[in-house]
């Protein structure tokens, strides 16, 4: 490792973000042609990740000069017959670094397909597998553009899928949390419109409505409409991480707590 600490692996990670992020700016303009996205979320989606490839590619110059630097440094302490050998391994160390980086973007959750095989999927349902992987790894990492990104592409695939609308929906709630107020209400609006379609592919799929009462209090205020959406979610058997994400809110909208012996079906 160099003096300020920039490794091979740092080169590797930040060249497969580099590519996805400019993929992603190649996605967002076929999106635009196609009409399936607004203005709004166009602009918003764009700045974000255009200043995102804009910092990873000069950390990537930055740390390409460090590594040759810090190599020109190390060689002229190296026998001259060592020389190509060194950079023979510097080489293959910073190809495996972007494969592991490739390979780790693929992983998937307990209970799916091993990386690497596709376990009987065939080739499309192997593709929204991996998405719906990237987009919760983006999500556990705090990186709800990328979720979003990979959401988007699942119900591309196959439109059926609640999972995809509602967390999609749920990570675009985040970024408008954050957003310039002039952007909110049209990403807001972007926010719901995922999250109505999860309930008009799977009116059982509990999550889409407790983050719709979330967003109808919270962002919104309104009690009326949030309180609804909660009614509807006590009809069917949310998980406990949904129980707690309403809890805070049901009084504040007229309903009782729910009883802390009660058993939710996860």
């Amino acid at each position: 490792m160099s003096a300020s600490g920039t490794r091979l692996d740092d080169l590797g990670q930040w060249e497969e973000q580099r590519r996805f992020l400019l993929r992603s700016l190649d996605d967002l303009e076929r999106e635009r042609a196609a009409g399936d996205i607004d203005d709004d979320d166009y602009e918003a989606l764009k700045a974000d990740y255009t200043d995102r490839a804009a910092d990873v590619i000069r950390r990537i110059e930055g740390g390409v000069a460090e590594v040759e630097a810090s190599a020109t440094v190390q060689r002229a302490k190296v026998p001259a017959w060592r020389r190509p050998l060194i950079a023979v391994a510097v080489l293959a160390v910073a190809v495996g670094s972007g494969v592991l980086v490739a390979r780790s973007a693929g992983e998937r959750e307990a209970g799916q397909v091993i990386t690497g095989g596709t376990g009987g999927l065939a080739p499309g349902q192997k593709r929204i597998a991996d998405l719906l992987t990237r987009a919760r790894d983006a999500t556990r990492a705090g990186d709800p553009l990328t979720a979003i990104e990979s959401y988007d592409q699942v119900t591309k695939l196959d439109p059926t899928i609640a999972e995809a609308w509602t967390y999609g929906g749920w990570q675009l709630r985040i970024v408008a949390t954050q957003a310039a107020e002039a952007q909110k209400p049209s990403l807001l609006a972007g926010a719901k419109r995922r999250l109505q379609e999860a309930i008009r592919q799977d009116p059982a799929y509990p999550d889409a409505y407790a983050f719709l009462a979330v967003i109808s209090l919270r962002d919104e205020n309104n009690p009326k409409l949030a309180k609804g959406y909660l009614e509807q979610l006590d009809k069917l058997t949310p998980g406990p991480d949904v129980m707690a994400l309403t809890a805070g809110i049901r009084t504040e909208v007229g309903l009782p707590p729910v009883a802390a012996t009660t058993t939710i079906k996860g």
